[in-house]
């Protein structure tokens, strides 16, 4: 088998407690999630993340990890860099994304992590053959194209597209926004209100509400818990916002939804 990366590191997280922005770096990472389901950022397209979803992002790409609503997250990273084998292999301006059915992949990325924390970087030849095996795999993966569009949207459709991507489970607020606009908080809302109809407020409640519907029929969470995924610190301020919106009560709408 050639040799087709070179080990630099890897982590472990069990959460996502604050909104990141994106960021980049000049070297190969490689995501993977044995619990949990979020979303991943990348280039400003973002990809369905869940338990045994393999992610492999390319050098000096734009890319974050979502907060996740899940009860149980565990994800790992592994970055490292590709040999003249390996860039004559993996891709420069796509990304790979593999679901390991039969744990395969799972189970050679998991040795390089144990491997990698019990001895560091002593054993790296032993890590990078590991990595090299995974490489071979991933590329059975889904190729898909990540590279950047020009910036030339219209401004209120970008804006759209980041309260999409960051008010779910953040805290965006009215300021923020207008800011990224150059308006005034009272401009923004009333140039916002005039194009969608609706404030940004209520798009942003929108939001938050739609997406728990989503947790409500998907998970066993409490409202307690989906109020808090969601940024809301008080239950009953949530349940309120949800019956304004939806016209019955969480509960009873998920009695309602699941049967």
């Amino acid at each position: 088998m050639k040799d087709l990366a070179r080990f630099l590191g890897s982590r472990y997280s069990d959460s996502v407690t604050e909104r990141m922005q994106p960021h980049k770096h000049p070297y190969y990472e490689l995501n993977f999630m044995t619990n949990g389901r979020t979303k991943m950022e990348i280039n400003g397209q973002l990809f369905e993340y869940s338990s045994f979803d393999f992610i492999l992002i390319p050098p000096n790409t734009y890319h974050v990890l979502n907060q996740s609503a899940s009860k149980k997250f565990d994800n790992y990273i592994i970055w490292f860099s590709a040999t003249d084998d390996g860039k004559k292999q993996l891709p420069q301006d796509k990304i790979i994304k593999l679901h390991d059915y039969n744990g395969i992949v799972e189970t050679l990325c998991s040795e390089i992590y144990l491997t990698y924390k019990k001895s560091k970087m002593a054993d790296q030849n032993l890590i990078s053959y590991y990595l090299s095996a995974v490489l071979y795999h991933m590329n059975k993966g889904l190729m898909i194209d990540i590279k950047e569009k020009e910036d030339n949207e219209e401004p209120f459709k970008k804006i759209l597209k980041y309260m999409n991507r960051n008010a779910t489970y953040g805290h965006v607020t009215i300021a923020e926004l207008a800011e990224l606009m150059n308006y005034t908080p009272t401009h923004f809302s009333r140039e916002f209100k005039k194009r969608f109809d609706i404030t940004p407020i209520e798009y942003i409640i929108n939001l938050k509400i739609n997406e728990s519907k989503k947790l409500l029929k998907e998970t066993n969470d409490s409202i307690k818990e989906i109020a808090e995924h969601l940024g809301y610190s008080d239950q009953l301020y949530f349940s309120k916002q949800f019956s304004k919106v939806v016209g019955s009560s969480p509960s009873d709408w998920k009695k309602k939804n699941l049967n």
